[in-house]
């Protein structure tokens, strides 16, 4: 039985209903009473929720389970959505300008994102967590992919562009991981991030079966409201968004302090 409790981490209330049991894992999704950020509550501890994140038990059976492609499987069909994300990335900084940028893509998978930064004349680096999908990532991009949870990693030096996409939602403790973004990333520097848009159509038509309330590893369902608040407290100001399919929200910030 899960018996971390935690508070609202947009508003801080302790105040929460009964949103949804998950219907895989037992993990109860519930929504703040007073701004209505949905997360789940409570959870297990942060040494089990990072287990599940192993090769074989995430990227292949939970994949499988889901009817997704594996981690394997997948390679060249993330080296396409890439191309496109890097492109956004391109227009945002300004072709001149992006060539020889840092990037720091957290959470990398594959590395295919990794892999078309490079080709397109980034100076890309990952992270992941475990060391089997490090060497994935590592044999496809070719680049440097440190290995570890994001805060035991030493850093030496700051990024132009940080990268979070599919992940925020996936964090434990996702103002820490903010709050060190906000170190690692130059002045003036871009964060992506790309997440499960809790107020989407799709969420809004499908309400309770809307599937990224079902997956176990989504800990939190944020809206764009959400999103610019913990940003913004953190010296960002978003400059852009869209929606690169129905269900998510793409976001581009600049760290202006």
């Amino acid at each position: 039985m899960h018996t971390n409790y935690r508070s609202c981490i947009i508003c801080g209330s302790d105040e929460s209903f009964n949103f949804l049991l998950g219907e895989y894992n037992g993990l109860k999704k519930v929504r703040c009473s007073v701004c209505g950020h949905v997360y789940a509550n409570p959870v297990p501890s942060e040494e089990e929720y990072n287990s599940w994140y192993k090769l074989d038990t995430f990227w292949i059976k939970e994949q499988q389970r889901l009817g997704h492609p594996t981690i394997f499987d997948r390679i060249e069909q993330d080296y396409i959505i890439a191309d496109a994300r890097v492109n956004y990335i391109i227009c945002e900084l300004g072709a001149k300008e992006s060539v020889g940028k840092t990037v720091l893509d957290v959470g990398c998978s594959n590395g295919s994102f990794v892999r078309r930064a490079k080709e397109k004349g980034f100076n890309c680096e990952g992270t992941e967590l475990y060391p089997e999908v490090v060497s994935i990532a590592r044999n496809n991009s070719k680049a440097i992919i440190h290995e570890g949870e994001l805060f035991s990693i030493t850093f030496n030096k700051k990024y132009d562009v940080i990268i979070l996409n599919d992940v925020l939602e996936h964090c434990y403790e996702p103002l820490n991981v903010l709050d060190l973004i906000k170190d690692l990333v130059s002045t003036n520097g871009l964060l992506v991030l790309e997440i499960p848009d809790r107020e989407c159509i799709e969420a809004k038509q499908q309400k309770l079966n809307w599937r990224h309330l079902h997956y176990k590893e989504h800990l939190f369902l944020f809206s764009y409201e959400d999103i610019n608040k913990l940003l913004s407290e953190r010296g960002f100001i978003i400059m852009n968004w869209f929606r690169p399919i129905p269900a998510k929200l793409a976001i581009y910030a600049r760290k202006v302090k």
